[in-house]
């Protein structure tokens, strides 16, 4: 009985991660109560996957206040119900961007409105997320755009 030899080429290598731009940026979707789990499940996926999990923890935390805070405000503070955006549900779009130093987290929402940044009480359920997104964050912005805006938060990568 012959014998079959097997090629054996050189070892299979991982390709190289690229260096810049790492981007991944989710669908439009709902501003309702599953976006900002969504948003920090998405966040922990990605950064995982590009080798930065040190930036989760506080990734994790921004990305939910800053769409926490377009949940909140696509809904009717009274009655719980949507705030309807042209006859049309209001959306969001969530996105992550990298050059391995830098993270910028950006929620892009269908309010022109400024993000308002309240200062809370101690007996307020809620109020501190931009205060904390702000205070964990290397740089915290918001810009004005077509249909909408951009807010956006950067954190740094260790060294």
């Amino acid at each position: 009985m012959e014998r079959m030899s097997v090629m054996t080429g050189p070892p299979m290598a991982r390709p190289p991660r690229p260096s810049w731009p790492l981007f991944s940026v989710l669908p439009p979707m709902g501003a309702l109560a599953t976006a900002p789990r969504m948003a920090r499940m998405h966040l922990r996926d990605t950064l995982q996957e590009w080798g930065l999990p040190e930036l989760i923890e506080d990734g994790e935390l921004i990305a939910s206040e800053l769409v926490t805070n377009v949940v909140r405000r696509a809904h009717d503070p009274v009655t719980g119900r949507p705030v309807y955006v042209s006859d049309r549900l209001p959306v969001l779009q969530f996105g992550l961007f990298s050059d391995r130093t830098v993270l910028l987290i950006s929620v892009w929402d269908q309010f022109a409105d400024p993000p308002v940044q309240k200062i809370a009480t101690a007996d307020d359920e809620s109020g501190r997320g931009l205060m904390i997104a702000g205070s964990i964050s290397a740089s915290l912005d918001w810009h004005p755009v077509q249909g909408g805006k951009v807010v956006r938060a950067f954190l740094r990568a260790a060294a």
